[in-house]
């Protein structure tokens, strides 16, 4: 059993300097508990994948993706942002949503900010 807290980074743009996360680790699943504030790229065509989970996620099958979580409340990122998804092999997550799949930078209307609760299995 392991607690802790930790801070996110963005592959593409900056994030305001409230974007934190806090987890809980127990055996191999680890479920975080999320705030992105203030992300400040929404322009650019890239899937957003955020970075700086606490362990790397591992897909429990031989593909696939490592976790998924619900997303409590979003402000700009448009297009209806509906789940967040561990990727599996990286320290990172991503974002689906109900009109194109992964949600992008440029499906954001201004600075976006999201909330999140996420579990997904790890090999650490």
């Amino acid at each position: 059993y392991e607690e802790g807290s930790f801070n996110f980074g963005v592959v593409t743009g900056s994030l305001g300097v409230n974007s934190k996360g806090k987890y809980t680790k127990i055996g191999n699943s680890v479920t975080i508990y999320a705030q992105v504030d203030a992300a400040t790229d929404f322009t650019t065509s890239a899937a957003i994948y955020l970075t700086g989970l606490p362990f790397v996620a591992q897909s429990p099958h031989t593909t696939g993706h490592a976790g998924q979580g619900a997303v409590s409340y979003a402000d700009g990122m448009g297009n209806n942002v509906i789940s967040v998804i561990a990727r599996s092999g990286y320290s990172q997550a991503f974002f689906s949503n109900l009109d194109t799949g992964t949600t992008t930078h440029s499906d954001c209307t201004r600075s976006w900010n999201v909330r999140f609760t996420l579990s997904y299995f790890t090999n650490s």
